[in-house]
């Protein structure tokens, strides 16, 4: 006999139910993975002597720099006294 269409109607709200807590589940497990890998990169970036703030200003002075387009520079990465990674950064002047 073919369940009848409130028999039919229960099972579907059910799977839905099942369904958005399967979701919400898996929502709250990417926020917590997130959360971790965000603050691993934090962790991994001060252990290797790169600070975010650091590669964030190094992006930007690239930036403004190509902007200028009279202007032939050049960048590259050194160590400082205490075996920290430090960017050197020369400008050469107008190109010809």
């Amino acid at each position: 006999m073919p369940p009848s269409r409130n028999e039919s109607s229960m099972r579907k709200n059910k799977k839905r139910i099942r369904s958005d807590d399967n979701l919400n589940i898996i929502k709250e497990a990417a926020s917590i993975i997130g959360h971790e890998i965000s603050k691993a990169s934090l962790e991994f970036n001060k252990a290797i002597g790169v600070e975010t703030a650091t590669s964030d200003k190094r992006q930007q002075i690239n930036f403004e720099l190509k902007k200028i387009g009279s202007l032939s520079h050049w960048i590259e990465l050194s160590l400082d006294e205490n075996d920290r990674e430090v960017m050197v950064m020369g400008i050469l002047g107008e190109k010809f």
